[in-house]
């Protein structure tokens, strides 16, 4: 009779434990549907970037103009525009 009480015993343990672990499994994570899913809009370029952009424009036409007038006095297109827009010239 021990024999069949053991048994008994191992058997409830084993139903327990099965249980406990099936309570403690989380729940899995439910899919947003994709009209709840979007996308974030493109940043706007920051001002100093627009900034930097109109200058160099009108550092290059103003490049243009000196090479007509013959002003340019050896200096090249890159060196003029790089000191003309860092240094307001």
């Amino acid at each position: 009779m021990t024999k069949g009480k053991i048994t008994g015993l191992a058997a409830t343990l084993l139903v327990l434990a099965s249980a406990s672990a099936f309570a403690q499994t989380p729940a899995p994570a439910a899919m947003p549907s994709a009209a709840a899913v979007q996308t974030a809009p493109a940043p706007a370029p920051k001002l100093g970037k627009v900034a930097l952009q109109t200058r160099q424009k009108s550092c290059t036409k103003e490049w243009d103009a000196d090479k007509k007038a013959g002003k340019t006095q050896g200096v090249t297109y890159k060196a003029f525009v790089q000191k003309c827009v860092h240094e307001g010239v």
